[in-house]
């Protein structure tokens, strides 16, 4: 499981990975900077910070050498691209250690382009492609949120390699 974080705090990001998390969705970056701090407290030292707790993911203290022993590996840190600041610090962004993969946000991203309100305003969809292609040659998996079951479909032939179809408020 993957826990969408609402910001970038240390006593937040600890307490979703040690009840069990297996990594988070960082919202809204802008930079590069936002995210070296989301790794640096979702990862155990040497780098990161996070400190140990006995909680459920280290089956209360009972796992504590098995499960610090792969965390820095296994925990997944991914950054949402959900502005155009972020689309254009990219490189910058993924130049951070740690990070596992990029999600997009396309109504937050377009909103950000001047488009409040539409889900892809003109021209954000061309960009967004040509983001996600920087990104997958980088070899970092690409994921984006879509409308629907077809849309979904049609992002996975465009390369998307995680895809959010509805969400859990939209299901409800």
């Amino acid at each position: 499981p993957l826990v969408r974080i609402q910001e970038i705090e240390q006593g937040l990001i600890k307490r979703v990975l040690d009840i069990g998390a297996a990594g988070i969705l960082v919202p809204q970056v802008v930079g590069a900077d936002e995210v070296e701090k989301a790794v640096r407290f979702a990862k155990y030292p040497p780098w990161g910070i996070r400190g140990v707790g006995g909680e459920r993911a280290t089956g209360w203290g009972m796992q504590l050498g098995e499960y610090t022993a792969i965390a820095n590996d296994e925990t997944m840190v991914i950054p949402l691209v959900e502005t155009v600041a972020a689309g254009k610090a990219i490189d910058a962004i993924l130049d951070v250690p740690g990070v596992d993969a990029i999600q997009f946000g396309p109504a937050d991203y377009s909103s950000s382009a001047g488009y409040l309100g539409q889900w892809m305003g003109p021209g954000v969809e061309a960009e967004l492609l040509q983001i996600k292609d920087k990104i997958r040659s980088r070899g970092v998996p690409c994921g984006i949120m879509a409308t629907d079951v077809s849309n979904g479909v049609l992002r996975q032939q465009q390369g998307f390699q995680l895809l959010g179809v509805g969400s859990d408020a939209g299901l409800m």
